[in-house]
């Protein structure tokens, strides 16, 4: 059985587990006996409502696609939408949608991008249920309860996002000139995409409506004002792709809802079964019907037509989904599940849109130029991803499936290659600028977690200091080591954004996040960032003065704030009062006390457990490993609790054995032989110079293999073009320009002719290519700094 099979028997598991869980918990006699009762003209009256949702969804399709609106071709788009439909019902909807309908396109003759198309029509709908959801329930209930935990959480990182977008706005159009974001949407995009929001919003309309419908058959004492309110929160939990078709989702989110408004727990479950057979079953009638009409065609017809507001949209949608990644992908929240706790990464369902949306670019697009310039690294990954699936295959054959080694490790490799190809669309699509403006995007959220956390833990601010529980600075990493890992990336960015235009602004950030990574208590992360300070001092990327200058401002500034913040330390403290304040006051903001001291001294021993049991688990099965998910699967079978290996290589060595492991090896491999192949000066082969070495360093003593912010890196700099030039009189690395991507954003498919590659200059004050004339010419940040009008050294 393939993926695709595997991942439709998940969400039927899902399903089954929780209606057992349901029809187990509840009394399934009155649930059956109130479904039961709902009446015929009730029956025809629900699907004429359903039917119109599907019929507007078909419309919100048209809006992008603007074909004609002959009888013929209205038919074979609603054949195409509602096949979507039913491959979505099978397929974690967006997934399966988009697969549907890019085939479907193609054979149509459509050239419009399926997955960017679908991803839009998701995002918008979801945003418009989320906002009728929220309403509705301050209107039926008066107000919204969640637990302090979450409230301080939710409220925290909505306060920090709003401070980080406010940063990026102000320095993506100072700084980075980045057009694409300045000018995101025509007008006709605009009324395209409000459009697409009143349709969305009409079909959600039509579900509640048929939701009421049968309420009022089944539970006619139940008030409509009330009941809306209930209605809009069931139809956003069955929306999410977690089961099938929202199937279990829907009826357990029914039936607690229900229950809060003084309703019976099996009357919601009875109005949601009815709601979601009748839903299935008019969707599959519809889309059988739809069948035979398009076949009974006496001529095809052509769907080729796509309006001019639709072109260059996939291009600019890639844009702004990859920017909000590089600004919230430091943002992991907790979400409370029946079970417990799921940590769930924000930037995930961005990624996910912009990558799939991007491969099918390059699934459909043959004459485009390159878009990894590192050569054998495309195999590479491909190789290693296969090492990991066939190491779980040899895994549920020896001790069955896990959890861990199907959503973590195999399901997370897809998430991986989201965020790669995430990063290599920005710059494969707005060269530079789009890696300068993800850059702008990222430092502005980084910095503003970092003052927010420093705020709330200094001076104890309210609710949020219950968040903020560990003794370690974690921001919204849920972690302090990969905590740490962010904010060596930015480490490592500052240097090579920030020096060509302010060197020594740079290093004395690098300064501030040096002590930021001080604060996480991370000994590796804090080994790292030496070793990160070293290699840009190597490259003449940041002065180990300002460096320092940075840390002890930083640090100043802290002990003087919280001195005086705690009272320790007066505005106008004498010399002796001075010494005890600095020393109280150091311990306010980093809580070092002997908890602390040992925690720094003593490695832990679960740590220490994971090191001895994954070599012994190598030496057990030295070749092809023991199989993903082995040892935390043999841990929870010998103590009762899950531990995972806290070494990347120690893990691909247990898990993978040692030829898993050689084929993973073959990705850094070709990142260092393309860097040793690479001029001194290039920024992209520095980069991953960069990236690499804080990937080995902090991967030795902690899991890492998954860490987001590292493969969305590492595809930027993957489709960074080489510099064409450099000043041979710097010593510094420079912002050179492409030769191979010479203008800005093109539209997906709308590609100049490729011309021979340009010699790399040896010399300074030389022109760039006629190609890169036009990037500097259209943003001011490179006509500033441009190989002809070097910086004044």
């Amino acid at each position: 059985m393939n993926k695709r099979g595997y991942a439709k028997l998940v969400t039927v598991a899902i399903s089954v587990a929780v209606l057992a869980g349901l029809f187990t918990l509840f009394d399934t006699d009155e649930i059956l006996e109130i479904a039961a009762s709902v009446s015929p003209s009730g029956v025809a009256l629900v699907v004429v409502l359903l039917l119109l949702n599907q019929l507007l969804s078909t419309v919100r399709m048209k809006l992008f696609l603007r074909t004609d609106d002959s009888l013929a071709t209205w038919l074979r788009l609603n054949h195409v939408n509602v096949q979507s439909l039913v491959a979505g019902l099978l397929f974690f909807n967006f997934i399966g949608q988009g697969l549907s309908r890019s085939r479907s396109y193609q054979r149509e003759g459509l050239e419009a991008d399926a997955f960017m198309v679908t991803g839009i029509e998701r995002i918008i709908s979801m945003t418009s249920l989320f906002a009728l959801a929220f309403f509705s329930a301050l209107l039926s209930f008066g107000g919204i309860s969640l637990s302090g935990d979450y409230v301080a959480e939710i409220l925290a990182v909505v306060i920090t996002l709003t401070i980080a977008v406010s940063g990026a706005a102000i320095g993506l159009v100072y700084f980075a000139r980045f057009r694409p974001v300045q000018n995101i949407f025509t007008g006709q995009q605009l009324r395209l995409l409000a459009g697409c929001a009143a349709v969305s919003t009409g079909m959600h309309l039509l579900m509640a409506s048929a939701y009421l419908v049968v309420v009022q058959q089944l539970v006619p004492e139940a008030g409509l004002f009330a009941i809306s309110g209930v209605v809009f929160i069931v139809m956003l939990a069955a929306s999410l792709p977690i089961s099938f078709a929202g199937w279990g989702i829907r009826e357990l989110s029914a039936g607690f809802a229900f229950a809060q408004i003084g309703q019976s727990a099996e009357a919601g479950i009875s109005v949601s079964i009815v709601l979601g057979v009748l839903a299935s079953l008019t969707l599959v009638a519809h889309w059988l019907i739809s069948q035979g009409l398009v076949t009974r065609l006496r001529k095809p017809v052509s769907l080729s037509r796509v309006g001019r507001e639709l072109d260059g949209l996939s291009v600019q949608m890639t844009a702004l989904l990859s920017l909000g990644i590089g600004m919230i992908i430091v943002f992991v929240m907790r979400v409370p599940t029946a079970s417990g706790e799921i940590s769930v990464n924000l930037a995930d369902p961005l990624a996910i849109v912009a990558g799939l949306s991007f491969a099918y670019f390059l699934l459909t697009v043959k004459d485009r130029p390159p878009v990894v310039h590192v050569p054998g690294l495309p195999w590479a990954l491909a190789l290693g991803a296969a090492a990991i699936l066939l190491a779980g295959l040899h895994g549920f054959v020896r001790f069955g499936v896990t959890d861990w080694a199907l959503y973590n490790r195999m399901v997370g490799l897809g998430v991986l290659a989201a965020y790669f190809l995430a990063g290599a669309s920005l710059v494969h699509f707005h060269g530079r600028a789009g890696f300068n403006a993800v850059g702008v995007c990222f430092f502005s959220a980084v910095f503003s977690v970092l003052l927010f956390e420093y705020a709330v833990r200094g001076f104890d601010v309210q609710p949020f200091s219950s968040y903020f529980e560990t003794l370690s600075f974690t921001g919204f990493m849920l972690n302090s080591n990969k905590h740490a890992f962010v904010l060596l990336t930015a480490l490592a960015a500052a240097g090579l954004l920030g020096h060509a235009r302010a060197p020594r602004l740079a290093s004395v950030l690098c300064g501030a996040l040096t002590f930021g990574i001080l604060l996480s208590y991370s000994r590796a992360g804090l080994a790292t960032a030496l070793i990160v300070i070293v290699l840009l001092r190597c490259f003449k990327c940041v002065s180990l003065r300002y460096v320092t200058l940075g840390f002890a401002l930083v640090f100043s500034a802290d002990v003087l704030l919280m001195g005086v913040e705690s009272g320790a330390l007066p505005p106008w403290s004498t010399v002796s009062d001075a010494g005890g304040g600095e020393i109280a006051a150091l311990d306010r903001v980093t809580h070092f006390d002997r908890r602390t001291e040992s925690s720094l001294l003593v490695v832990q021993s679960d740590r220490l457990d994971s090191y001895l049991g994954g070599l012994e688990m190598w030496r057990a099965a030295p070749w092809f490993g023991a199989g993903l998910g082995a040892f935390i699967d043999e841990h929870i079978r010998t103590t009762g609790t899950p531990l995972v290996i806290h070494s990347s290589p120690l893990w691909a060595l247990a898990e993978t054995g040692l030829i898993g492991a050689l084929i993973l090896a073959l990705i850094p491999a070709s990142i260092v032989i393309h860097i040793t192949r690479a001029r001194r000066r290039d920024t992209a082969a520095v980069g991953m110079l960069l990236m690499l070495a804080i990937f080995a360093c902090m991967s030795l003593l902690h899991d890492m293999f998954y860490q987001r912010i590292f493969w969305f890196a590492l595809g930027l700099f993957a489709a960074l073009p080489p510099a064409v030039a450099v000043p041979a009189h710097s010593g510094r690395i420079r912002f050179g320009l492409t030769g191979s991507m010479p203008g800005g954003a093109l539209a997906a498919g709308q590609y100049r002719a490729k011309s021979p590659p340009t010699p790399l200059a040896t010399t300074g004050s030389q022109s760039p290519a006629p190609g890169a004339a036009a990037v500097i010419h259209k943003h001011r940040l490179l006509r500033r700094f441009s190989p002809d009008n070097p910086r004044p050294q």
